[in-house]
């Protein structure tokens, strides 16, 4: 890859990562700890994923307290955070709207999600491609 490819990553990505470090979701965070895949994210996410991590059932279910570092690691030193980010108001779930926001206001090429009752059927929205962690990996490896 010549150009570091810029992608945003769903709350449910960010987390099953976490959960299978070996799966797409995993390999694609494996990415950015490595920096070859720049993560663009926003405070919206940020606190997002902060909050679902830490709920008890994560937290005592898989012991996620042990990746709390390497969360705020990533979200924090390896992350673009975008401050400047446009209105969006496309998504059936107004919620997911931050996603394509921060993808579109910090010019990233792909918006990463397992969201298949939403986003993912818009497959593209203002240039961004929108994609499963799998589809990600089979399209990355190709360039």
């Amino acid at each position: 890859m010549a150009n570091k490819v810029r992608a945003v990553l769903d709350t449910n990505v960010f987390v099953s990562g976490l959960l299978n470090p070996s799966g797409p979701p995993g390999q694609i965070l494996d990415m950015i700890r490595k920096r070859s895949l720049q993560l663009v994210s926003s405070e919206p996410i940020n606190e997002e994923i902060m909050e679902v991590i830490t709920r008890p059932k994560f937290q005592d279910r898989y012991h996620l307290q042990n990746a709390l570092f390497d969360v705020a690691f990533i979200l924090c030193e390896l992350a673009e955070l975008v401050i400047d980010m446009p209105l969006v108001k496309i998504s059936s779930d107004p919620d997911d709207d931050k996603f394509l926001a921060a993808a579109i206001g910090g010019c990233a090429s792909h918006l990463i999600t397992g969201d298949v009752g939403d986003l993912l059927h818009l497959h593209e929205y203002q240039g961004v491609t929108i994609v499963s962690p799998k589809e990600f990996l089979i399209i990355t490896q190709k360039e």
